[in-house]
């Protein structure tokens, strides 16, 4: 599992802490969108199905869509950064953490999967969350963007990923995977 910012496009108003390492202006977002091309520090995830970030598309001008997004032989990509400032994961360098736990939540409307991270991905977590306070995440799950999020409040050591109605079997999947 690995939490990255997700790139937004700056022709898009939203709320958070306005202009950042990962606000990207019309022009280049236009051309990421295009060529398939990433910028640096920068990565093209793809989405796992049912999951569904607001407004599929490259995002024009007065769209309700703030992400960077393409789609490619019908799969849907979003821009996320794959640089170690910006994005929590098990890169060599980093402290080792894990997950301690990790429960799925059984209603058919909405499961869910809460994921419980061991203390040094809880103190990472904090400081990570705490970092980009207004900023918008990615949880990556196997190379998929399996969740998109706010970050409204520093997370410490807990992590709830909501999937459509119907998706149990994926959340079954997703718990399985994190535990390997």
């Amino acid at each position: 599992m690995e939490i990255r910012l997700l790139a937004l496009n700056g022709a898009i108003p939203y709320t958070g802490t306005g202009p950042g390492v990962d606000v990207f202006q019309k022009a280049d977002v236009i051309s990421y969108v295009a060529n398939g091309d990433a910028p640096n520090g920068w990565k093209w995830f793809s989405v796992a199905n049912g999951v569904e970030p607001e407004v599929t598309g490259a995002a024009p001008a007065g769209s309700e869509n703030p992400y960077i997004t393409r789609t490619s032989n019908g799969q849907l990509f979003l821009l996320a950064a794959d640089g170690p400032d910006m994005a929590l994961t098990h890169a060599s360098g980093v402290r080792p953490w894990g997950v301690d736990s990790v429960e799925v939540e059984t209603d058919e409307q909405a499961p869910g999967v809460r994921i419980i991270l061991d203390q040094a991905g809880g103190d990472l977590m904090h400081d990570f969350t705490q970092k980009y306070l207004g900023h918008r995440i990615a949880v990556v799950v196997a190379g998929q963007i399996c969740e998109v999020a706010l970050i409204q409040s520093p997370v410490r050591s807990a992590i709830e990923v909501r999937l459509p109605a119907g998706q149990l079997p994926q959340a079954e999947g997703l718990r399985d995977s994190l535990m390997k």
